[in-house]
């Protein structure tokens, strides 16, 4: 007790993590009252690492795994088409997208896109040529949980083994492969003709990462702001792919980006609207929403063995 105690108030105070928006914390006090209210309440340091948040601390911030719930958080904010930040993190967007030419820098080093994500020609390469993509960076002290970005149907998982690496600046400057090795899960969401079309989204485990969890599965209805999973102990990554024509980036987010900086945002925060103009998304067998795989996380541990 008195040393996940000690872990804690170590975290806290080092990275200066606002205890009052933490669930189970409400009205707990002065900063070291909260701090022993949380060994009392979280069993574990690290599952007080992916805590979970009081409603209202993020926008559209949902843990119900009913849409028709999450309908009802931020319902007046809803009616704007837009990708919503899945979590607390450092962002950087790429647009006109080649995975097999563009060469995507995080934090100083090239990574092509095809060696991050290994999306196959034919299918996921096609439909994501030219498009747009988010790659949130979570450090430590972020708020680990991860929430979808965009309203649609879950259509696949697929899973891409890996070893677990830290993604912090100084792993991601040396010469280890670091995202073309970490472990990869991507998820196919269908948003829809009149929306951004097929959207993947890619978690990629770190250091210390051994459980990257998702609570979702094949064929769930999905909202902006749900949980779509966590992350134990050390940073990850988030990243997320959007066919062409279809997403208009928030400006600040793209004009730091081709400093190239990143740009701190809060889950929720709007990372693009849907283009005034943009382009119907064709729904070719192409699509990576077309791709079925296993229909639930639990089936795919039972079969990942």
């Amino acid at each position: 007790m008195e040393k996940k105690i000690h872990y804690i108030r170590h975290f806290v105070q080092a990275y200066q993590v606002d205890l009052n928006e933490v669930q189970g914390l409400e009205g707990c006090g002065d900063e070291e009252a909260c701090i022993l209210k949380a060994g009392e309440v979280f069993a574990t340091y690290n599952h007080f690492f992916y805590r979970k948040l009081t409603m209202g601390a993020r926008k559209f911030l949902c843990y119900s795994q009913a849409d028709s719930e999450c309908a009802e958080v931020d319902a007046a904010q809803r009616q704007e088409v837009t990708v919503a930040s899945p979590a607390d993190g450092r962002v950087v967007v790429f647009e006109d997208l080649d995975p097999y030419r563009t060469g995507m820098w995080v934090k100083g080093e090239k990574f092509l896109l095809q060696n991050i994500v290994k999306f196959s020609r034919g299918t996921d390469y096609d439909y994501y040529q030219g498009g747009t993509a988010f790659i949130v960076r979570l450090a430590p002290q972020d708020y680990h949980r991860f929430h979808f970005p965009v309203d649609g149907i879950i259509r696949s998982f697929q899973n891409y083994p890996g070893n677990y690496y830290s993604v912090n600046p100084i792993a991601v400057q040396s010469k280890d492969p670091v995202f073309s090795t970490n472990k990869r899960m991507h998820v196919s969401i269908e948003t829809g003709e009149d929306n951004f079309g097929c959207v993947t989204f890619v978690s990629v485990g770190a250091t210390n990462v051994g459980s990257v969890m998702h609570t979702s599965w094949v064929n769930q209805a999905v909202l902006r702001g749900m949980e779509h999973g966590y992350m134990a102990f050390g940073g990850s990554t988030v990243l997320i792919f959007i066919r062409k024509g279809v997403a208009q980036p928030v400006r600040q987010i793209r004009d730091m980006s081709e400093i190239p900086v990143e740009t701190i945002l809060r889950m929720g925060e709007t990372l693009a609207t849907r283009r005034a103009n943009g382009e119907r998304p064709p729904q070719e067998s192409s699509s990576p929403c077309n791709r079925y795989t296993w229909t639930s996380w639990d089936d795919y541990l039972k079969r990942a063995g």
